[in-house]
């Protein structure tokens, strides 16, 4: 029945379409294939997105290593604009990336509004405590949205962003926690060190990306 195409009629009864239509009946033995065959699939389905869904970036620290306060390896800069959920466009011109789930969140095509990305940024959710790498202009959505660049004297953007993403926030539920981020001192090891870790790190997201793919 999932499979069936059937007309849409929007707001209206579809089921009389349903007793119109005919059903397939393959043989039972067929319809226990099939059903295997499927079965089989969605368990691969659902181990993808176990690797998807609890994927989090671990950066193995090392007690040598120099620590900075939050405040000195970043600065939090002020997007453009903000735009309201309710206006977000199914399609445009520019990204709209907020602090929920999805990398995209809605389009925007008002070239004003665009927040210019030059050097990599991160932003973390205040509520959700979602932290996403940004690297092309793009519009924020309000609310909850913190830009953060990193002190390029002292890190790379993207090791940056992974150290970022590997702090536990203890979860406040629907409050501020980036007060709580501010409190945290940042890892900061030399450049090389850090090409590393982002090399690896990488390597291991093309892997969650392929996870993806197969979902």
């Amino acid at each position: 029945l999932q499979s069936l195409a059937l007309p849409n009629l929007g707001y209206s009864r579809h089921f009389k379409e349903l007793t119109l239509t005919e059903i397939p009946l393959p043989p039972i033995e067929v319809q226990q294939q099939i059903v295997d065959e499927l079965e089989g699939y969605q368990k691969i389905i659902d181990g993808c997105r176990l690797v998807v869904e609890n994927y989090i970036p671990i950066v193995d620290t090392n007690s040598d290593w120099d620590t900075v306060d939050f405040n000195e390896s970043c600065k939090v800069v002020a997007p453009t604009s903000k735009i309201q959920s309710k206006q977000f466009l199914e399609n445009g011109k520019f990204p709209i990336i907020d602090q929920a789930k999805n990398k995209i969140a809605g389009y925007w095509n008002n070239h004003e509004d665009v927040t210019e990305v030059s050097v990599p940024i991160t932003m973390f959710g205040d509520h959700t405590r979602i932290v996403k790498y940004i690297e092309t202009d793009f519009v924020a959505g309000a609310d909850g949205t913190k830009l953060l660049s990193p002190n390029e004297s002292l890190f790379l953007p993207k090791f940056f962003f992974n150290m970022i993403s590997s702090i536990e926030i203890p979860n406040l539920g629907y409050s501020r926690h980036f007060k709580e981020l501010k409190e945290k001192k940042i890892p900061c090891p030399p450049m090389e060190s850090q090409q590393d870790i982002v090399s690896k790190l990488d390597r291991q997201s093309e892997l969650v990306d392929g996870n993806l793919e197969l979902i």
